[in-house]
């Protein structure tokens, strides 16, 4: 056709700009802990590692769901965990909004993880069940992958690669 590629892709997503009463003017991120397949998930425990060290660095740890199942899993992984957040149910838009505004995501293999990294906000993919070559968000800098088929990634990983990002220091 004529013309050259240059860089990785562009999406041009924009979010709608949306107040969310419930959410603290603190800095926050976001933890995608739902997926449409149990063995994509990440373990609880690890969840809970994961927040009581983000909460010690003075972030506030939001937790989507889109179903009840979803909903029930976060407010388990939210108990005893006072840094974490439950959000209520929210429109794809709303959803959008809310992770561009985030100091960064981290996410198993799900729709949202990719739409976090497409908005360029950094992103920490976590992949247990499937091949990371395939799914990862690859095209952006900002987003580190890591696990793979099989072997699911430890705390420690995920922490490195936010400090590699340079994202903890936001709070």
């Amino acid at each position: 056709m004529g013309y050259a590629v240059s860089g990785g892709p562009r999406f041009g997503l924009s979010p709608p700009v949306t107040r969310f009463e419930w959410l603290p003017e603190q800095p926050y991120c976001v933890l995608l802990h739902a997926t449409s397949r149990p063995e994509k998930s990440w373990p609880a425990a690890e969840w809970q590692a994961l927040m009581a060290a983000l909460a010690a660095q003075g972030l506030t740890c939001v937790l989507p769901h889109g179903s009840d199942l979803e909903y029930q899993a976060a407010l388990d992984l939210a108990r005893g965990q006072p840094a974490a957040l439950v959000a209520p149910r929210l429109p794809l838009a709303e959803a959008a909004a809310l992770l561009a505004r985030a100091c960064f995501v981290v996410g198993v293999d799900t729709g949202l993880t990719h739409l976090a990294a497409a908005l360029d906000v950094p992103t920490i993919a976590l992949f247990g069940a499937t091949p990371r070559w395939r799914y990862a968000p690859y095209w952006s800098a900002r987003a580190v992958s890591l696990g793979e088929n099989k072997r699911q990634p430890r705390v420690s990983e995920v922490i490195g690669a936010l400090v590699g990002l340079g994202v903890l220091a936001c709070a």
